[in-house]
C-alpha cells in the first residue's frame, strides 16, 4: 500500500565497528584486576568474616580513613551561588589558592612558590596523565600523514618497575606507545649513559625519521615520566639522582613529568629525604588518593610553572592544552565545596598528614622485620605504602605466586610481571618475574596486616618444605 513502512529486513546489516579508541581502552588489561574486585566482597574481618581475603595488594592507606570521615562529617555543605552553575573547569580560584599553600608547606617544601592560576584540578592522577600523553603527542597518524610537529607515534619513557597501570592508562586511554628503561642499580633512577642508550635505539627505529622540513632527526621519546618517591620500590630518589635526569632530559629538549603523589607521606632522611622536582619538571602531579588516604575521592592537582627564555611559550602552551582538556576531567562543586573546608583546615591538615605518614612509616618497618625474619629479600622504602619484594626462594613466577597465595591462603598481593612491559626491545619475560608488591596500608588496620602477613609466611614455608622434598 501506497505510504506503507516496509518491514525491516529479517537480519539488519551489521552496525558499523567500534573506534580503535574502543579497542585500546581494553588493551592489556591488569591481569589481577578482576580478582581485586572479586574479592571486595569477601574481605577479611576477625568477627565477621574471618575466612575472608586479606587485601596487600592495592596502594591505599586505610589506617587513618576515620579520621578523615569524621573531618568531613563537620563539613558544611551550603554551595555558594556562584558554584552552583558552571564554573571553572581547572578548579575554582579559591580551592587553587587553597591546593597552592597545601603544596607549599606540606608537599614541595622546597621553598619554592606555587601560583594558583599555574595549577589544574582534575578528578583523579589517571585523568592528568591521560591529558599530559594527549597533548605531547598525537598518537600515530595515518600513513602518507605529514607530521609537522614531530610528534606522531611519539612515545613517553618511564623507569621498570613502575606503577601498573601507567602502561594501559598510557596506551589504552591515551592512545600513546610508551617506552621503559631497566636501571642497572633496582631502587635507583637511571643513569644519563642508560638513558642515552635507550635514545640512541629509539633514534635508530623506523617511526624515528625526521622533521616535516627534514632538517633535526625526530626521536620517538617526547616526554620522561619520574614517579617519586617511587612505586613500587617507595625509593626516594636522592638530589643527585634526580638532577642528573633533568639535565638529561633539557640536553634532549624533552618534557620532564614528576609524579609526586607519594610526595607528602616519604619518611626518608639524609640523603634519602623527599626533593621535589617541582621548578625543575614542566610538570609536577600530587592527588589525595595516597599520602591523604582518599583514593575515592578523585583529586588531583598538576602543577606547571612558568619558565623563563625560550621555554616560556612552551609552558604556557602546556598550561593552556590542560586547561582545554579539564572541561573533561573537572571536579563537582560540591566536592570542591567540601575539600575547601578541608585543605584551609591547617590543624587538621598537619595533624592528618602526619598521622597518615606514621602509620605507614609503623607499618612498614613492622613488615621489614617480618621479611627479614623469613629470610626474603626487599628493596629498603623510604615512602609510600608498600614494599618490593623478592620470592625468588619460593621458586614461582609473580603470576603463580599471585595465584597461589589468592586461592590457597587468602592472601591477595600484586603481582611483580605487571609492573614491566612485556614487548619492546626492552621487554621482560613475565615468567622470568619473581618479585611480588606487598602494600601494607590497603586492609583495615593493623589487625589485618598481621592476619595477612601470617598467611604469606604460611605460604612460605609450604613452598620451601616442597622445595627440600623434591
Amino acid at each position: 500500500m501506497p505510504g506503507a513502512e516496509a518491514d525491516p529486513p529479517a537480519c539488519p546489516p551489521p552496525r558499523p565497528p567500534l573506534s580503535k579508541r574502543a579497542a585500546l581502552a581494553s588493551l592489556e588489561p591488569l591481569s589481577y584486576q578482576a580478582d581485586f574486585f572479586s574479592i571486595l566482597g569477601n574481605l577479611w574481618h576477625p568477627q565477621s568474616n574471618p575466612g575472608g581475603v586479606v587485601n596487600l595488594g592495592v596502594a591505599e592507606n586505610k589506617f587513618c580513613r576515620r579520621l578523615l570521615q569524621d573531618r568531613v562529617a563537620r563539613c558544611h555543605l551550603s554551595v555558594p551561588d556562584d558554584l552552583v552553575g558552571y564554573s571553572d573547569f581547572a578548579g575554582c580560584a579559591e580551592l587553587r589558592r587553597a591546593f597552592a599553600g597545601v603544596l607549599e608547606r606540606l608537599v614541595f617544601r622546597n621553598g619554592a612558590a606555587v601560583d594558583p592560576d599555574r595549577l589544574v584540578l582534575s578528578n583523579g592522577c589517571t585523568s592528568t596523565l591521560t591529558m599530559l600523553a594527549q597533548i605531547l603527542s598525537d598518537g600515530e597518524l595515518p600513513r602518507g600523514t605529514q607530521d609537522s610537529g614531530c610528534r606522531a607515534g611519539k612515545k613517553i619513557l618511564y623507569v621498570a618497575p613502575r606503577y601498573p597501570a601507567f602502561r594501559s592508562d598510557l596506551r589504552g586511554l591515551a592512545d600513546v606507545e610508551t617506552v621503559q628503561v631497566l636501571p642497572s642499580k633496582l631502587g635507583a633512577l637511571p643513569t644519563a649513559a642508560e638513558l642515552d642508550a635507550v635514545w640512541a635505539r629509539e633514534a635508530s627505529a623506523p617511526a624515528a625519521g625526521r622533521d616535516a622540513d627534514g632538517g633535526a632527526e625526530c626521536n620517538s621519546i617526547v616526554a620522561m615520566i619520574v614517579c617519586n618517591p617511587d612505586n613500587p620500590t617507595g625509593v626516594s630518589y636522592t638530589e643527585a639522582e634526580l638532577m642528573e635526569v633533568v639535565s638529561w632530559c633539557r640536553k634532549r629538549s624533552m618534557y620532564l613529568i614528576a609524579d609526586e603523589i607519594y610526595g607528602a607521606g616519604c619518611w626518608g632522611q639524609g640523603e634519602r629525604r623527599f626533593t621535589s622536582l617541582v621548578g625543575h619538571a614542566d610538570v609536577t602531579i600530587w592527588g589525595l588518593s595516597k599520602d591523604f588516604a582518599s583514593s575515592g575521592a578523585r583529586v588531583s592537582v598538576a602543577c606547571v610553572p612558568t619558565r623563563g627564555g625560550g621555554d616560556s611559550a612552551a609552558a604556557d602552551g602546556l598550561l593552556e592544552a590542560l586547561k582545554g582538556r579539564s572541561i573533561l576531567h573537572a571536579l563537582p562543586n560540591v566536592a570542591q565545596v567540601v575539600l575547601l573546608q578541608l585543605l584551609t583546615d591547617d590543624e587538621f591538615m598537619d595533624s592528618y598528614l602526619s598521622a597518615c605518614r606514621e602509620a605507614m612509616f609503623r607499618a612498614a618497618e613492622e613488615v621489614k622485620a617480618f621479611l627479614r625474619r623469613l629470610g626474603i629479600p626487599f628493596v629498603d622504602s623510604q615512602g609510600g605504602m608498600f614494599l618490593w619484594a623478592d620470592f625468588s626462594a619460593c621458586g614461582l613466577s609473580s603470576h603463580e605466586l599471585f595465584s597461589r597465595l589468592l586461592r590457597g591462603h587468602g592472601v591477595f598481593l600484586t603481582p611483580g610481571a605487571e609492573f614491566f612491559d612485556k614487548h619492546g626491545p626492552s621487554g621482560v619475560a613475565p615468567e622470568s618475574v619473581r618479585w611480588m608488591r606487598l602494600c601494607f596500608g590497603a586492609c583495615d588496620g593493623p589487625d589485618a596486616l598481621r592476619e595477612g602477613l601470617r598467611r604469606v609466611e604460611a605460604f612460605v614455608a609450604e613452598s620451601r618444605a616442597a622445595a627440600s622434598t623434591e
